[in-house]
This record gives C-alpha cells, sequence and structure tokens, in this order.
C-alpha cells in the first residue's frame, strides 16, 4: 500500500472535495490523486502547446522540424514496405 500523509486544506476546498469524491464514489484520497494527476497532465500539455508555438513562430526551426518529420516519414514507410 502506499503511504500517506496529512494535509491542511481550506474548509470550503474541503467541502468541495468530499463532494466531488462522493460523487465519483471514491474516498477523498482517491479523489485528490485524480485531481492532483489531472492538474499534472494539464500542465504538461500546456507546456508543450507553449513550446510548439514557438516552435511554429520561428521560420528556421519550424522548417527544420517538417524536414525532420519528412525524413522520418520515409524512413518508416521505407523500413515497412513488404512487411507483413
Amino acid at each position: 500500500m502506499i503511504g500517506t500523509t496529512t494535509i491542511r486544506v481550506s474548509t470550503k476546498t474541503y467541502q468541495v472535495l468530499k463532494e466531488l469524491a462522493e460523487q465519483e464514489n471514491v474516498n477523498m484520497t482517491k479523489m485528490v490523486d485524480k485531481a492532483v494527476e489531472k492538474l499534472k497532465k494539464e500542465k504538461f500539455f500546456n507546456e508543450l502547446n507553449s513550446a510548439f508555438t514557438t516552435l511554429q513562430q520561428n521560420p528556421k526551426q519550424w522548417k527544420e522540424e517538417q524536414d525532420e518529420r519528412e525524413q522520418w516519414s520515409n524512413t518508416l514507410g521505407d523500413s515497412s514496405e513488404g512487411v507483413r
């Protein structure tokens, strides 16, 4: 079993957490785990989207990215011919 610890949250957060856990039919620990994992994924994809947007705004780097994708596409296409 994974260990646990105690954290302090506001009364409002506690009530929201309790309601969400009841709606999901899970205990509050599981609800916190789910919420943290969702936040972690959201943060990752926000940072990924930001980096991708930055890349697209640099014409030289974006061209290099597109060229590399084309090279990978050709490589992958070559290796799969005749393979079943």
